[in-house]
């Protein structure tokens, strides 16, 4: 058998750290340059079923260093549209605040057609004023119904209900609302002729309330004059009565009160000597009920 003389081969970069340049590459080193090709063979398969796996799992793998693998979350795309975010809450301080409940509305005016047909002929102008003055009669219906319930509930009790005394209701006010758009006061221009004469007749009540309460503060006046008058005639007639009994006056020497004398014990009185002392004891007649204001004091 006949041996082929061995030769030498020079490579240079295969392992860096298992063959230097230039030095002779032998069996071992051949073993050892195939098994790092298969690891890194295998490297490669291992790599690629990871990638595979990551992709299933909609994770994105990227390689470090061509060895390791990071995993990062990766968004997974869909073929439809994208769904649009949710909205944003705001925070609780910015919320807005809560809203009023809303306030019972009055009744509503209820027009016939025929005060509907009226509403339109009128001027633009006029037509706010009448619209009030057809609610303020639609309410004054209401309120004297209401005032009248109201009387006959209080006829039963016995009382007069403080509305009633007064007769103020809707009417009356509307009588004013509109002044700088009437040719006379209480009265608007242009309005129906129903709402006219509610009103006409409205101001009329209140103009005779106006009478009855002036006349009646009259008779108050004149009564108060009277008794006036009465009270300063008693007064004459008492002052004219003391005048006439004040002549016949004696004085105490102790209590220096002056007593009326009556006439019947006058002349004891006149005909008494001057240096005799007279007391309120020495009078005959009963001081107090003679004079109630000046009692006897001695």
């Amino acid at each position: 058998m006949s041996t082929a003389p061995l030769q030498t081969v020079f490579l240079s970069g295969i392992n860096h750290n298992e063959l230097r340049p230039g030095q002779q590459l032998t069996i071992d080193h051949l073993r050892a340059l195939q098994q790092h090709l298969a690891e890194n063979a295998g490297r490669a398969r291992a790599l690629q079923q990871l990638q595979q796996q990551a992709q299933q799992q909609g994770v994105r793998p990227t390689a470090a260093a061509g060895v390791g693998v990071k995993a990062e979350p990766a968004v997974k795309e869909e073929d439809g549209p994208k769904p649009a975010p949710p909205p944003q809450q705001a925070p609780a301080q910015q919320q807005a605040p809560p809203q009023p409940q809303p306030q019972q509305q009055p009744p509503q005016l209820q027009l016939t057609p025929q005060q509907l047909q009226q509403l339109q002929q009128l001027p633009p102008q006029q037509q706010a004023a009448a619209l009030l003055a057809l609610q303020l009669q639609q309410q004054q219906a209401r309120a004297a119904a209401a005032a009248a319930a109201a009387q006959a509930q209080a006829q039963g009790q016995g009382a007069r209900p403080q509305g009633a005394a007064y007769g103020v209701g809707p009417a009356a006010l509307a009588l004013n609302v509109f002044p700088q758009q009437s040719g006379r006061p209480g009265v608007p221009a242009g309005l129906p002729a129903h709402v006219q004469s509610a009103a006409a007749a409205a101001q009329h009540h209140q103009q005779h309330h106006q009478r009855s309460a002036a006349q009646q503060q009259k008779q108050q006046q004149k009564q108060q004059q009277k008794a006036a008058a009465a009270a300063a005639a008693a007064e004459a007639d008492e002052g004219e009565g003391d005048e006439a009994a004040t002549d016949q006056w004696v004085q105490c020497s102790k209590c220096q009160q002056w007593r009326q004398v009556p006439d019947e014990f006058w002349p004891d009185i006149e005909n008494a000597d001057e240096d005799e002392d007279w007391l309120c004891k020495d009078a005959l007649w009963d001081v107090e009920e003679y004079e109630p204001h000046t009692p006897a004091c001695c």
